[in-house]
């Protein structure tokens, strides 16, 4: 292997293996008060020799009435009896406004809701939930067959990368490229590729779930819909390949591999420029897939594209796997080979 590897680049001998803030509701009895301080307590004010309406001689009821209505007054008019708490503590219902710390009304206390709650999910995000929870093939089917026409663009991606899971259950078509339904969602991501609503992370996605399922002999690669939308997610790989991730790369690039589809001139040279870019990120399984895939497809990457592949190689050898290894050094010995035409 070290061999093979060396006869590629000269770079690889090192080869190895509790309270809202102002604003919200308030309590059960409307909306809460701003106050930042604790309340004056009952009992404080009891031990108080005189107060407003009782003085050192009143009864024992004048003075709670009395303490009371001090601390209404302080902190607000409590509709259930009891006041809110302001912006440090919901309380449990009332209203009023503190003559402390000001600001908007209390936060939702034990009872009051909390301002700023989000709305409902939107109907795309609702049937994006619903596709990637399916876990029958056949059940997947008859969602894409009944909400096709609903399907966003996400939805579409989504739809592929489920289809992928569920390849290895028993349920799953001999052939799914001849089911209607599945041919409705080709034909739907076809549309998408051409009027620019894919983005990097949908064409790599759908790519490689496709060649995962045609691997596992769950899809015809040579059925005519099939290459119509491989067509069309190389063209649109075309733009968008700038964007990728390094997993985007590797699987897309993987993806053309394993279905023997040889990207065009255009499509090869916005992957070799991706791998250039995301070299220095890629780990172990993205650069020994990569490399894999050209060996595969029979192409010699460019001198700046080998250039990246070579230093990625020798910087995550000691964390690959035996089957990284084993890919990555038959793909340099394959590249080696054709570089010098024997």
């Amino acid at each position: 292997m070290v061999a093979g590897l060396s006869s590629f680049g000269g770079g690889f001998a090192c080869f190895g293996v509790s309270g809202g803030s102002g604003g919200g509701g308030g309590g059960s009895g409307g909306g809460g008060g701003s106050g930042w301080g604790r309340a004056p307590c009952a009992t404080r004010a009891l031990s108080s020799s005189s107060g407003d309406g009782g003085g050192g001689n009143s009864s024992l009821n004048d003075k709670l009435r009395s303490a009371r209505e001090r601390r209404e007054a302080t902190l607000g008019t409590g509709d259930g009896g009891r006041a809110v708490g302001g912006a440090v503590r919901g309380g449990r219902g009332g209203s009023g406004v503190s003559t402390r710390g000001g600001g908007g009304g209390g936060g939702g206390g034990r009872g009051g809701g909390r301002a700023g709650v989000s709305g409902n999910p939107s109907p795309a995000a609702l049937l994006n939930g619903r596709i990637s929870r399916e876990n029958d093939p056949e059940g997947l089917l008859r969602l894409v067959a009944d909400e096709l026409a609903n399907f966003n663009h996400i939805n579409v991606s989504t739809a592929f990368s489920q289809f992928y899971k569920l390849r290895g259950y028993r349920t799953f078509p001999r052939n799914i490229a001849a089911d209607d339904g599945f041919r409705g969602l080709m034909g739907r991501a076809r549309v998408m590729c051409n009027d620019g609503r894919f983005q990097a992370q949908a064409v790599a996605n759908i790519v490689h779930g496709v060649a995962k399922m045609s691997s596992a002999g769950k899809l015809a690669a040579v059925d005519s819909g099939v290459q119509d939308m491989l067509a069309a997610l190389e063209q649109r790989m075309v733009l968008v390949a700038s964007d990728m991730a390094p997993q985007g790369v590797s699987i897309a690039v993987y993806g053309f591999a394993s279905l023997g589809w040889t990207p065009g001139a255009e499509a090869r040279a916005a992957l070799e420029a991706a791998v250039v870019r995301v070299g220095p990120s890629m780990n172990a399984r993205d650069v020994a897939n990569t490399a894999w895939s050209f060996a595969t497809l029979g192409l010699m990457p460019g001198a700046e594209a080998r250039a990246a592949l070579e230093v990625a190689v020798v910087r995550v050898g000691p964390s690959m796997n035996a089957q990284d290894v084993t890919k990555s050094s038959w793909a340099f010995r394959t590249l080696a080979a054709r570089r010098d035409g024997s």
